[in-house]
């Protein structure tokens, strides 16, 4: 793919192009996404284990962008696949190409700094990361290992085996991104009244000044204003933001009205139709074993029956079946027919299963 030049040395590169905005333009025209969880640190359960960017013969490798980026992307995979909202065949992709291991995605920051472009000579891009991501997708690091030795081998070539599987990876997710703000200070706003409505549906990929001491747990803010970092911004904690990190501690805290030169909202999209299981073969098997003379008088029954026999599981009917699954009953029906009451109880079981 054609990347993009110009980026300061040894900085983050924070060019805002209209091409950038995936999923909207910021302000009032970003897209809307539905809400995935209740509270910013509801996704701490949902992080895979911190790495560092540097270490080794390698040294400085200068891959926050990736490192930052693929930290959002295993957060959003562990999500996903953790709460069982993925097709049967993006979970077998998954779990055969190693990129689950003990429920947890780690993901090579090696292979998406070579296949984005990133140079530690030259400075890298949050938003060529995000590009390569969509083109070129994402290996495991089980198979593609950030090996540390030096810098020959950190940078080595992935094979053609594994471009072609993080290829195959863009057939089952789909990033979107756009740009929330950028290149100026007048942030706080944002950072106040929007930060923690966006985390609730998706993640927020940002540049930043390092202001030293950096290798603490909470960073002071000394008036830098180079924007040379890329972290992803967790949570605002009054009045501190926490944010992930690529450097000891992985997680640290920037004083109130320290400098956010730059952020994207990022949200990662499964592509396949996001069933936990053959919803129509299995509720064609529920509907033909109805017992004899159970029809569709009850209209919470019929209408719950006939959801099921049409499931798709997007982000949208997760609200429908989450309220299903709160307003079920089934006292009528038994209290009619008590011989119906242990296939009703399956149907329950089945319906509530989907929205666990």
């Amino acid at each position: 793919m054609k990347y993009k030049t110009g980026q300061p040395k040894g900085g983050v590169i924070d060019e805002v192009l209209a091409s950038d905005h995936i999923c909207g333009v910021s302000g009032t025209g970003l897209k809307s996404y539905p809400k995935l969880i209740e509270k910013p640190e509801d996704w701490d359960k949902y992080k895979s284990v911190g790495e560092m960017q540097s270490t080794g013969g390698a040294g400085e490798t200068n891959t926050c962008t990736n490192h930052a980026l693929m930290r959002i992307v295993q957060k959003f995979i562990n999500y996903f696949y953790q709460k069982n909202l993925l097709s049967s065949e993006t979970r077998k992709f998954l779990d055969d190409n190693g990129y689950i291991v003990d429920e947890i995605c780690n993901l090579s920051e090696s292979f998406s700094a070579v296949m984005s472009g990133t140079n530690p000579q030259v400075g890298n891009s949050l938003t060529q990361v995000c590009w390569s991501l969509n083109n070129d997708g994402c290996v495991p690091e089980s198979k593609h290992i950030d090996d540390f030795t030096n810098d020959t081998t950190f940078w080595r070539y992935p094979s053609a085996e594994m471009r072609k599987l993080g290829k195959d990876f863009t057939k089952h997710f789909k990033l979107d991104f756009a740009w929330l703000f950028s290149g100026r200070t007048e942030y706080h706003e944002f950072m106040y009244n929007g930060l923690r409505d966006h985390l609730l549906e998706g993640q927020i990929y940002a540049a930043i000044p390092v202001c030293q001491p950096w290798n603490q747990s909470v960073v002071i803010y000394n008036g830098r204003t180079q924007s040379d970092h890329a972290v992803d911004i967790v949570n605002r904690l009054n009045p501190n933001i926490s944010i992930n990190d690529s450097y000891i501690p992985f997680e640290k805290e920037l004083t109130n009205f320290y400098l956010i030169n730059a952020a994207m909202k990022v949200v990662l999209n499964p592509l396949k139709p996001i069933i936990k299981f053959d919803i129509v073969s299995e509720s064609k098997k529920f509907l033909t074993e109805k017992p004899l003379g159970l029809g569709w008088s009850v209209p919470e029954f019929g209408g719950y029956c006939t959801d099921v026999l049409k499931y798709t599981l997007n982000q949208e009917e997760i609200k429908t079946y989450m309220l299903i699954r709160e307003n079920f009953s089934i006292s009528q029906m038994t209290a009619e027919k008590p011989e119906w009451q242990e296939w009703i109880e399956k149907l329950k079981s089945f319906v509530i299963n989907l929205t666990k």
